[in-house]
């Protein structure tokens, strides 16, 4: 378990992400019979992510997509002149 000490040089160096992943790890007990290296990798795995997330929203909420939330598999596709086979095949690059 951390320290409140630690836990505020954490939040001063903007990693709250790593409080939540620490507090996740101490949480679960399958954790504790994990090597010290799993559990880095693990915490690390974790904060990426989280980060990751974060930037993909933000850049989506910059973005200011007429939909926001659109998806390949919603278009409409009759009357439009549109192959959907090609769209979907475009879609995985």
């Amino acid at each position: 378990m951390i320290n409140d000490e630690t836990r505020r040089k954490l939040r001063e160096l903007a990693m709250e992400e790593m409080i939540t992943a620490l507090d996740l790890q101490n949480n679960d007990c399958l954790y504790v019979s994990l090597p010290f290296d799993e559990r880095i990798k693990m915490l690390v795995d974790y904060v990426y992510q989280e980060k990751y997330n974060g930037k993909v929203k933000r850049l989506l909420k910059q973005a200011r997509f007429r939909i926001p939330n659109a998806e390949i598999l919603d278009i409409y596709y009759p009357d439009r002149g549109l192959n959907r086979d090609l769209l979907l095949e475009l879609s995985t690059c």
